[in-house]
């Protein structure tokens, strides 16, 4: 085994590493809902939420603000809060604790991106629009057939937005190569997370390549290939030609012994299982009791639930209620009375 080859099978099995949290992105033309969490399912929620928000930004649970309208509109029982908080050892009125979570708020701070990784999020886009088209554009990428890599490699020396190179020969001649030029600077134990960092970055387009990559009967991916190995090396190239971060700043980390549940969770399930309960009160027992299931034998009525994992949970209700019979099929909603 030689070096290159060794150290080109030790950046791909940083890239697996690295793709373990991206979650898979469907096509415009047939999105589905996606669990934005499904790469930290092996994780408790309140972990998997922290960690998401530190790798991709944004916010997992509401905003205090929308919990203190709930709380004080009644949507949240006080008797349902009592209780959880009680279960998690706090003891604190509720006014504390929303005051408590204000204060966690007005501390809260958002790194902005820097000018430079700003640029490059948007020529990476720029260029991955134009090779992931499906036939819409008047005038397609050229080479595309070479795979995303390549296709790019030969039309970067006229990009104005990327300073250099002069010939596509300045550039390294593979993807691979590309990688190797760039992690080489750091030390093979930052690479998974360096990785990670930048495939975050645009969580949407690299998710889509996830797909892409994982449907071995995509006509697209078949004639036109691209791998998150090319998109990581485009990426990581462009970063590198304009002199933008390479090792992103991923804040300070997650506390590994942070196991407590915090407050927005706790507020959350109780209010969640508030609305449950309301729901449930309201519903009519006198025509989902034991004694509407019929002999077993036909049933009252026959309901579809699209796949979606948020309606299998509905479906199950359902089907402990009385004589209903469920399906699950792709993107429908609908019942039929026998």
């Amino acid at each position: 085994m030689t070096r290159n080859t060794d150290d080109a099978r030790r950046i791909e099995a940083s890239i697996d590493s690295a793709a373990e949290r991206i979650g898979s992105v469907w096509p415009l033309h047939s999105f589905v809902t996606a669990n934005p969490l499904s790469g930290f399912e092996d994780e408790p929620f309140h972990r998997a939420v922290a960690e998401a928000e530190e790798l991709f930004g944004g916010r997992g649970y509401p905003h205090p603000s929308v919990f203190r309208r709930a709380w004080e509109s009644g949507r949240i029982d006080a008797d349902t809060l009592r209780a959880e908080l009680a279960a998690h050892g706090i003891e604190r009125d509720p006014e504390t604790l929303l005051e408590e979570m204000a204060d966690a708020e007005a501390e809260r701070t958002a790194a902005d991106p820097d000018d430079a990784t700003e640029t490059v999020d948007r020529v990476l886009s720029k260029w991955l629009a134009a090779f992931l088209d499906e036939g819409q554009a008047k005038w397609p990428m050229p080479n595309r057939e070479a795979g995303f890599y390549q296709a790019w490699r030969a039309v970067a020396p006229h990009d104005g937005d990327v300073p250099g190179p002069a010939d596509a020969d300045d550039l390294p001649e593979t993807a691979i190569e590309a990688l190797e030029s760039v992690l080489g600077d750091y030390p093979e134990g930052r690479w998974v997370e360096i990785l990670e960092a930048h495939l975050a970055a645009l969580p949407g387009w690299s998710g889509f390549i996830t797909q892409r990559t994982d449907d071995a009967v995509d006509p697209w991916q078949e004639q036109y290939p691209i791998t998150l190995a090319q998109y990581l090396a485009v990426r990581l190239t462009i970063t590198d030609l304009l002199d933008a971060p390479i090792d992103l700043d991923a804040g300070d980390g997650i506390d590994a012994d942070a196991d407590e549940v915090p407050l927005p969770e706790i507020w959350l399930t109780a209010w969640e299982k508030s609305y449950r309960e309301r729901l449930l009160d309201g519903i009519d027992d006198a025509v989902t009791g034991p004694e509407a299931a019929g002999d077993g034998g036909r049933p009252a009525a026959q309901l579809v639930f699209c796949i979606d994992t948020r309606s299998e949970v509905i479906r199950r209700h359902v089907e402990t209620q009385g004589p209903y019979e469920t399906h699950g099929y792709a993107g429908s909603v609908s019942y039929t009375h026998l």
